[in-house]
């Protein structure tokens, strides 16, 4: 037989009263051997009570046992963890749970349904005590009986089977469904958090079904009609369609607490599986398919000579296509040495004169289209940069000797000289760039000290052509920044050390690695 005393730490955390369950300590049990002190949720003492347990804890008397439970051990003191041994105590299962709940109503001949002692092993999570204390309310709310309906109505839990239509929905992909599924939920007003939950424990079944066809045989609380509609779940979705479910239910069951409304945050989340549901899911037959589906009546495609001239298609196209790589290549060799330096142009072109004109292959011929157009689009842009404005190169000049910085600087950066007189300034700003007074004012006042009198600002918000976009001050620095990364490249290429490391060791330069220095390349 066990002297057990317990003691509930939460209500009595004053250290007068641990004195005085001390004072019993020194007096051997009336009944057993030993005498147990179980002290619940001990880390709820003060730290007097704390120190008054030391010394009995230090040398406690052969007849006397403690045990400190807690679910917070850190909060203890080191001078009572010390003296102690812990123990740390798993959770236990829910088919732990369920099967010892299950004993106890057998024995007091409560008729109960197995779904019901699930809701309660949920409910309990992981603790024996916690389902006992909800076995008794369970019986005392049905009437000593336990049905699923009342018990997941007592608990606010979901059954598995209100989760069901939502899946049909998915499945079908039909968002209308979908929603119709939700209004039907929400009229029973339920935690959108546990919903998800109960839909990411079903997915988890049907994934295991899957693989496992035979797993509703080793989980007992599945019944016959659940086990059916998760084999048919399982026969209709695709591994790769419930993983992402489940992903995207396991996040959004994270996010739902910042969404404005626990409905419109549920809803989103469902809506985000259908948007991001992989294209083999959504239709698993190819458009071809389709086709021949559409028309059964069609007749038969001929063989022989059709069918050899579709299987030779493929190969002229390839032979085309590796003849348009071939050229590329050459034009794109042909426009590298036109870009390097020439130091003996009279005896290269004297060279030239002298093969005759029916072996020379015209360049343009060979070039791509894409290859034209993005070397003419440069062309462009370098005649665009020789053919600048005065007005824009007097802005840019100005800006920099402008004491301005920030969002205000960068405002400047993006606007055109529009006009310039007698100290009156119009610039054009784009309509789709952010405009602020403020920084409008400091630009202002930074030409009144400049300029050291009266001058008049006027900031005109209207599309920019192109060719205006070209002469903004941000621009024409982006320009020079290529211009001198072009040129640090070019001086590296003609270095006689650097071309010899390339030959000799077969090098190529990372063009990313190039870096502009105040004094020099790195």
């Amino acid at each position: 037989m066990l002297y057990l005393i317990e003691v509930d730490a939460a209500s009595r955390t004053k250290v007068e009263e641990t004195r005085e369950l001390l004072e019993n300590v020194q007096y051997a049990p009336t009944k057993g051997r030993y005498k147990v002190y179980l002290i619940d949720e001990v880390h709820m003492l003060s730290n007097s009570s704390f120190n008054a347990l030391l010394k009995t804890l230090e040398e406690p008397p052969e007849h006397v046992k403690f045990l400190f439970a807690t679910t917070d051990p850190e909060k203890l003191p080191a001078t009572i963890l010390s003296r102690c041994l812990q123990f740390n105590l798993k959770r236990l299962t829910l088919s732990e749970i369920s099967s010892h709940l299950e004993k106890i109503l057998q024995q007091e001949s409560i008729a109960f349904e197995a779904p019901a002692l699930q809701h309660i092993a949920k409910a309990a999570d992981g603790s024996m005590r916690d389902a006992l204390s909800l076995l008794d309310q369970a019986i005392a709310y049905g009437n000593g009986q336990l049905l699923s309906a009342e018990i997941s109505t007592m608990l606010g839990s979901i059954e598995q089977n209100q989760v069901y239509p939502l899946l049909e929905a998915l499945v079908a992909q039909d968002a209308g469904a979908l929603m119709d599924a939700v209004e039907t939920m929400a009229a029973y007003q339920p935690d959108y958090g546990q919903v998800l939950a109960e839909l990411l424990s079903t997915l988890q079944q049907i994934a295991l079904l899957q693989y496992i066809p035979d797993y509703q045989n080793k989980a007992s609380p599945l019944e016959d009609d659940s086990a059916q509609a998760l084999s048919a779940f399982a026969k209709q979705m695709t591994p790769e369609s419930i993983q992402l479910f489940y992903q995207i239910a396991l996040l959004g069951r994270r996010d739902l607490p910042l969404s404005p409304e626990a409905k419109g945050g549920f809803e989103m989340v469902l809506l985000r599986m259908l948007a991001f549901l992989p294209v083999a899911a959504i239709d698993n037959t190819s458009p071809q398919t389709k086709s021949i589906q559409a028309k059964p009546n069609a007749p038969a495609p001929e063989t022989s000579a059709t069918h050899v001239q579709q299987t030779k298609a493929p190969s002229r196209n390839s032979s085309s296509n590796n003849a348009g790589i071939s050229s590329a290549r050459a034009a794109l060799g042909q426009l590298q040495q036109d870009n390097k330096p020439k130091k003996k142009t009279l005896k290269s072109l004297a060279a030239k004169s002298q093969i005759p004109q029916n072996q020379v292959k015209p360049v343009t011929k060979s070039l791509p289209e894409t290859s034209l157009s993005s070397h003419k689009a440069q062309s462009v842009r370098l005649q665009q940069q020789q053919e600048m404005p005065e007005s824009a190169k007097f802005w840019a000049s100005l800006l920099t000797q402008l004491e301005v910085s920030g969002g205000s600087r960068e405002l400047a950066n993006h606007c055109v000289l529009l006009q310039h007189e007698n100290q009156q300034f119009v610039l054009q700003l784009d309509k789709m760039a952010l405009h602020n007074i403020k920084r409008e004012q400091d630009i202002y006042n930074a030409l009144q000290r400049h300029f050291s009198g009266s001058v008049q600002l006027q900031i005109q918000k209207k599309t920019l052509s192109a060719t205006q976009k070209q002469q903004t001050p941000a621009a024409l620095q982006a320009a020079a920044k290529v211009k001198q990364n072009q040129q640090a490249w070019q001086t590296l290429e003609n270095d006689s050390t650097v071309k010899a490391l390339k030959n000799l060791f077969g090098a190529e330069f990372d063009r990313q690695s190039l870096k502009i220095l105040a004094k020099g390349i790195s």
